[in-house]
């Protein structure tokens, strides 16, 4: 299902558990392409934390 703008900060966590488990399942790491994209991501991900 495609992002929508009318969805609720509150299904931040739902959202990001489920396409953390779909990531996990699919194992999506080992299409390189995929994986590139994947670092790319975590790292965005990881930036947010910086100002902790």
């Amino acid at each position: 299902e495609p992002p929508s703008e009318s969805k609720t900060p509150n299904q931040i966590p739902d959202r990001l558990k489920d396409i953390t488990q779909r990531i996990k399942k699919r194992q999506l790491w080992k299409e390189p392409r995929k994986q590139k994209q994947l670092v790319n991501l975590i790292n965005k991900l990881e930036a947010l934390l910086g100002d902790e």
